[in-house]
């Protein structure tokens, strides 16, 4: 948990005496990058306002070089991912915000790149040979609202349904052809270098561009990642899947499923001791390791059920709070819970806690 938040100006926002604001937002977009940020910035603009006031708000209390900062991100960018800036720029004259200060918010990732998150994920193939891919995202409670689900049909790069903070480019997702990836934090002691490509930049490319884990692999390996050390957990269509553990600056080895094993999963842990941990609060350590061992169980020593009722209730009991996670045992809760089935391009999520909340389905077919 951070200790010196920057306070939401929402309590005095029409939009929440209207009663506009909703636990998740969620939007389908469509057209070139320009047009895709522009559909978002229209409809999220006061959203958007609230976002940069927490967010950027948050840089310039604690960065005095943020301006500095900000110009050497865009030139990378502009090298490495040049439609992400047209995005951009489509949202801010969408929204009517100054592209300067959108810019800011949509990389606050590779500018501050350490907002706490917490969260599981993992991938089974069922009986009938479906392979499904689920994830809870666990984030501090003021963060809730700027959930964003979004369905997008670019002119240039495969469909998709992206989950992430309002504007921000995403690390989670699926695509037209059945390739999902998802993502945990997980801390590492050390920084291997300064050398390589921002981690929200990988993702971004494996999903637009990839079709299958393989592909996904053959691209991303040896690269190193820049940003918060994490893993992510790639699945296609086919039943493939890997982790990719992430340390700031080493370069990224692949760890794919084990022959003859129908599942893998990862909670905020680094799967492999070539990656020194960090000493994270002893709760974070019960909470990751307690979620993981209700996965490994149910999705490996337990029941065989791998059905779409079983996967729901199994994002059920690793929410926090949930049967598993008591109410206080840690300060991250679960904003949503997202599960795909990549034969049939299916998303079922919950637009809260799964506790609470229902699960509805959206579909890219």
């Amino acid at each position: 948990m951070t200790s010196d938040r920057i306070p939401y100006p929402f309590v005095q926002s029409s939009l929440v005496a209207a009663g506009g604001i909703e636990t998740m937002l969620m939007i389908e977009t469509s057209g070139s990058w320009f047009d895709i940020g522009k559909q978002q910035g229209r409809k999220f603009s006061e959203e958007l306002a609230l976002c940069a006031d927490r967010f950027v708000g948050l840089m310039e209390s604690r960065r005095a070089d943020l301006d500095k900062v900000s110009a050497v991100a865009r030139e990378t960018i502009e090298k490495e991912s040049p439609h992400l800036l047209e995005e951009t720029a489509g949202m801010a004259e969408g929204s009517g915000m100054p592209e300067d200060r959108l810019f800011k918010l949509r990389f606050y990732s590779i500018l501050a790149p350490h907002t706490p998150v917490e969260c599981s994920t993992f991938a089974v193939v069922d009986k009938a040979g479906t392979m499904w891919l689920g994830r809870t995202n666990d984030c501090e409670p003021e963060d809730h609202w700027s959930q964003t689900c979004e369905i997008r049909r670019p002119d240039e790069g495969f469909a998709s349904i992206n989950t992430s903070y309002l504007s921000m480019p995403s690390g989670c997702g699926l695509n037209e052809n059945g390739f999902a990836l998802g993502s945990v934090s997980a801390a590492t002691r050390d920084t291997y270098g300064t050398e390589g490509t921002h981690a929200v930049l990988l993702a971004d490319y494996i999903l637009r561009t990839c079709r299958t884990v393989e592909e996904a692999s053959e691209f991303i390996t040896g690269r190193a990642a820049l940003g918060k050390g994490q893993v992510w957990l790639a699945a296609d269509a086919t039943g493939a899947s890997a982790l990719y553990p992430i340390a700031p600056g080493r370069a990224i080895e692949p760890i794919p499923r084990e022959p003859g094993k129908r599942w893998q999963g990862v909670t905020n842990f680094q799967p492999t001791p070539a990656i020194p941990r960090a000493n994270p609060h002893p709760h974070a350590t019960y909470n990751a390791w307690a979620r993981y061992g209700v996965i490994s169980h149910r999705l490996g020593d337990g029941t065989p059920d791998h059905s779409l009722d079983a996967l729901q209730d199994l994002l059920r009991n690793v929410a926090n709070p949930g049967p598993s996670m008591p109410e206080g045992v840690f300060g991250l809760q679960t904003s949503y819970a997202s599960l795909f089935n990549l034969t049939t391009r299916t998303l079922y999520i919950s637009r809260g806690n799964p506790n609470q909340e229902p699960f509805q389905e959206l579909t890219l077919r």
